[in-house]
Formats: C-alpha cells, sequence, structure tokens
C-alpha cells in the first residue's frame, strides 16, 4: 500500500463525510423560548438566568 492509495482513501473519506447536510439549531432554539417576562411579553431561552429578565423590565421602565 503505497502513500498514493492512502491518498486517494483519505480523499474518498473526506468527501463522504462533506456530502451531509449542516444541521440548523434554529428550529430547537425556538422551542426552548418558554421563558415569558411579564411587562413586555418578550420571549427568553430557558437557560436564561434570573438577572437577565430582571433587566430586561428594567430598560422596559
Amino acid at each position: 500500500m503505497g502513500n498514493g492509495n492512502r491518498a486517494q482513501q483519505k480523499r474518498e473519506r473526506n468527501a463522504a463525510a462533506a456530502k451531509k447536510e449542516p444541521k440548523s439549531q434554529l428550529k430547537t432554539n425556538q422551542a426552548a423560548m418558554n421563558v415569558i417576562c411579564m411587562n413586555c411579553r418578550q420571549t427568553f431561552l430557558q437557560t436564561v438566568r434570573e438577572p437577565a429578565v430582571s433587566s430586561d423590565t428594567l430598560m422596559s421602565i
């Protein structure tokens, strides 16, 4: 097995991996927006911390 054969095998493996479609997280992120500010009704990700929501309230006043 020469270097040319190894290089060809590597090209074939990389070509097979490159054919995979890119995955988007937009739908997942939209589904995770389940914290709603009671003042402005803006949605936040479920991983939001309390200071971020309270600062949103202060900004809207």
